[in-house]
């Protein structure tokens, strides 16, 4: 019985990666230099072609380094691929009840989350499916989703440790909403992580008052 369930839950779960995929195919990659597309965010080009600093100013003063823009950019359809995979080991997770589907979860967070992405399962699947369907980067910023990744990886820590010491419905409780936050990002591209850390910076800015917020 259990074995049909999976086979049903993994036909849903599959189904937003073909989305992603068909929506992404018209757009061919040739030969694309990652490494060339940003060289970071400390100069900018104006009209003219000179090169300017990348100063900005809020009524004459500095905006604040917590301002949620990094120099590092990663490919959003990376993170959505990588999502449906968290979602589809979490919805194995809630079906069989077993632990080890937790620390799969919780070993990617941690390796992606150490900056090893070369031996994340999930993120290796992820690049083989993106070049072999030739999809094209959609680069955005790092930061929130990096903010993400960390919330991620504390949740799937709590499940294990639930799962250990014997809560199992405390680890379900957990494991249903990092599925939730999983489908979100997976289907409609909405990072809640990301959310929550543009809300935090904002918060800062406004308890600094160094962004001149009304």
């Amino acid at each position: 019985m259990r074995q049909g369930h999976c086979t049903f839950f993994l036909v849903i779960l599959v189904s937003p990666i073909l989305f992603i995929v068909n929506k992404q195919t018209e757009k061919k990659v040739n030969v694309v230099d990652h490494s060339r597309v940003f060289r970071g965010a400390n100069h900018i080009a104006d009209s003219e072609g000179a090169l300017l600093k990348n100063i900005t100013l809020v009524k004459g003063k500095n905006m604040s380094p917590s301002c949620p823009i990094s120099t590092r950019r990663v490919d959003s359809n990376m993170v959505r691929i990588i999502s449906f995979q968290v979602a589809l080991f979490t919805s194995i997770l809630l079906i069989t009840e077993e632990s080890a589907f937790a620390l799969v979860i919780l070993f990617d967070f941690l390796i992606r989350a150490l900056r090893l992405s070369s031996f994340s399962p999930f993120e290796i699947v992820g690049t083989f499916v993106l070049r072999g369907w030739g999809v094209a980067p959609k680069l955005c910023d790092e930061s929130p989703k990096r903010f993400a990744l960390y919330l991620g990886l504390v949740t799937s820590l709590f499940i294990v440790v639930f799962y250990f010491a014997g809560f199992t419905l405390f680890a379900t409780v957990v494991a249903v909403i990092l599925l939730i936050c999983a489908l979100l990002e997976t289907l409609f591209d909405f990072c809640i992580g990301c959310k929550l850390y543009y809300v935090i910076q904002i918060g800062k800015g406004l308890l600094g008052n160094d962004r001149n917020i009304q």
